[in-house]
């Protein structure tokens, strides 16, 4: 029984853990901040740095919700603040945020533009997770353009610099990214590797959506290394039962996950 995946791009802020109860120290309890939070954060804040970091956060919660037009407006606020301010860090998180947004418009030349802008200006500040957030996306954008050489130079990045900033939740979509990329390459091993790795993590967690997002595609990976397989050297097809659509865009979601 294979379960639905549900996939929100949106980009969450740092992972918090428990530490009280060895058994749950790496528990995440992280909740994204709803949009009406941030609106408000944004309202109520006087410095012009912060309000270019909270307009980040929004920008990224539209893309979640994959509004791409408020999104849009609000990477080009952070450019205006940014530039007014000589804020590096906030022009680095407007090529990151505006590249997300030209990635869902499927621009990708776009994207990689504003991508290698962001690189660089995280690589002069020395600031490992928005450089590995950057390689991330970079990873998924060249795959999505089906140039797996270089996704996978970028996803490796990323996961090495995430792994040094110390922030688990990023590490987990790394390392889920990576191997959902292996998946669409056919390379059924090594994304069974890394959707393992991150499968671990996330129960590690304790975090119900990270562990059904991952469990769902490492199934289906196993599946198709094994009795799929067998059933495709026999001439076969290999079929899935999906038992329930929350929405219909999930449909597309799977159908481009499982038909060839």
């Amino acid at each position: 029984l294979l379960c639905i995946m549900w996939i929100s791009f949106g980009v969450a802020a740092h992972a918090q853990h428990t530490a009280d109860n060895p058994k749950t120290k790496h528990k995440s309890i992280y909740k994204a901040p709803a949009i009406a939070e941030l609106l408000r954060s944004l309202k109520l804040t006087v410095s012009e740095k912060k309000k270019a970091d909270i307009s980040y956060e929004l920008s990224n919660a539209y893309l979640g919700k994959f509004k791409i037009d408020s999104a849009t407006w609000y990477s080009n606020y952070i450019a205006g603040i940014s530039k007014k301010n000589r804020y590096a860090a906030g022009m680095g998180k407007y090529h990151l945020s505006y590249a997300g947004a030209l990635f869902l418009r499927n621009r990708g030349q776009g994207a990689l533009h504003h991508l290698d802008s962001a690189t660089k200006i995280f690589h002069t500040l020395h600031d490992n997770l928005y450089l590995g957030l950057s390689y991330r996306l970079k990873g998924r954008q060249l795959g999505q353009m089906n140039q797996n050489i270089e996704a996978q130079l970028s996803y490796r990045l990323a996961i090495s610099l995430i792994e040094r900033s110390g922030d688990k939740n990023y590490l987990h979509r790394i390392l889920h990214d990576f191997g959902r990329n292996f998946y669409f390459s056919y390379e059924v091993d090594s994304a069974a590797f890394y959707l393992t790795r991150a499968l671990k993590m996330a129960e590690e967690m304790e975090s119900a959506p990270k562990i059904f997002n991952t469990a769902c595609i490492l199934g289906t990976v196993l599946t198709l290394a094994h009795a799929g397989r067998a059933q495709i050297e026999r001439g076969q097809g290999v079929y899935f039962y999906l038992p329930k659509l929350g929405a219909a865009g999930e449909g597309g979601v799977w159908k481009g996950f499982l038909v060839a």
